[in-house]
């Protein structure tokens, strides 16, 4: 089950699986799904270190799929809550998103207990903010890492098995207009890899993004979550953030003109 769109998960607790997390994304389902609850939470954080609790809720109820009109009597309902700086869950902010008071009780316990354990302490007895602070970057990081790699791995089969073709393909075509500018441009803006390495890494750009003519589609025949999660791949396989906006930049200002120019120019 995805995160809500730019956060990345903080804390979920050790559920057996398959839990609620565990479900599609479409979040409809003809028959009970074989869960082993049938609900669960986990804190979420952003880029900006905003933190909220993700609450996901299996219920029997009637559901219409507004893709295809189809009804499906089982549903998983998300409920977002954002929480305060110091990371406390006020009573009045869940019973508002859930009037269920044995559901709402529950997902206090399980926040409650987490919360304890993980916001640092002050001298006065209230949180440490500026450590509470560098603990969040900490965990944005560890798990932006641990996202990325896992879409690097799950996406691998068709992304690098199409390699060695497109670098082929643009070594013979492409390159050859480019071939004294491209590289450069590269070690110019901080990149380390060699040639071979840097030209296989532009090529798995390309292969992440080719949409052939459909946006948000992979060659795959499947389909990106959104273009955070495009994005986010792309990073993984690229290495780290800055490697990837470096290649960016340097296909953005070598390929660009000349594919204009390309254009252009009469069949």
């Amino acid at each position: 089950m995805h995160t809500p769109r730019g956060f990345f998960v903080l804390y979920q607790p050790p559920y057996r699986t398959p839990s609620v997390f565990d479900l599609n994304a479409r979040r409809m389902f003809p028959q009970r799904p074989p869960v082993t609850r049938v609900w669960g939470m986990r804190a979420v954080v952003s880029e900006d270190l905003r933190v909220a609790l993700q609450v996901l809720h299996l219920t029997e109820k009637q559901a219409v799929d507004p893709a295809t009109g189809r009804t499906y009597p089982w549903a998983v309902t998300e409920i977002l809550i954002d929480l305060p700086d110091d990371l406390a869950l006020s009573p009045e902010s869940l019973e508002e998103k859930i009037p269920d008071n044995a559901l709402s009780q529950g997902i206090t316990d399980e926040f409650t207990t987490w919360r304890t354990g993980y916001v640092p302490g002050g001298d006065n007895g209230s949180p440490d903010m500026e450590a509470l602070s560098r603990k969040l970057q900490a965990g944005l990081a560890e798990s932006k890492g641990h996202l990325r790699s896992e879409l690097a791995r799950r996406n691998a089969p068709w992304i690098y098995g199409a390699l060695p073709r497109l670098v082929q393909d643009f070594k013979r075509g492409l390159y050859l207009r480019v071939a004294d500018t491209l590289y450069p441009d590269y070690r110019n803006r901080g990149g380390e890899d060699t040639e071979e390495a840097f030209l296989k890494k532009a090529m798995l750009f390309q292969r992440i993004y080719d949409t052939n003519g459909t946006p948000g589609t992979k060659p795959d025949g499947t389909a990106w979550k959104d273009d955070d999660e495009a994005w986010e791949c792309w990073i993984g396989c690229a290495g780290d953030e800055e490697e990837a906006k470096r290649i960016c930049r340097t296909l953005e200002a070598i390929l660009r003109p000349l594919e204009k120019t390309l254009t252009a120019q009469p069949g």
